[in-house]
């Protein structure tokens, strides 16, 4: 029996337990200042990065180069967004 409990419970992933229950809704990647960037935003930006790629016609190194610095960009894209609202600059043309 302890050799069947242990198989099942190493084929099951491992959810992370939560002191007050409930489900993971979104795994959090980065959290700059007041704002997030979740693990759907960065997937999305890889997706969109590969195609920007592939259609600017660059080999799987210069995209695998691309993707070390994505999170360090989405980063920045972030803090941007922060001081600009900070300073009451917003993206609305006049």
């Amino acid at each position: 029996m302890l050799l069947a409990s242990s198989a099942l419970a190493q084929t099951r992933a491992a959810a992370p337990q939560s002191p007050y229950g409930g489900v993971t809704v979104e795994d959090i990647v980065a959290r700059v200042n007041d704002q997030i960037i979740t693990q759907s935003d960065y997937d999305r930006a890889m997706k969109e990065l590969d195609q920007e790629g592939k259609q600017q016609g660059l080999s799987m190194q210069e995209i695998s180069a691309r993707h070390k610095d994505l999170l360090r960009e989405l980063i920045d894209q972030q803090l941007w967004i922060s001081k600009g609202k900070e300073l009451g600059i917003n993206g609305k043309l006049s």
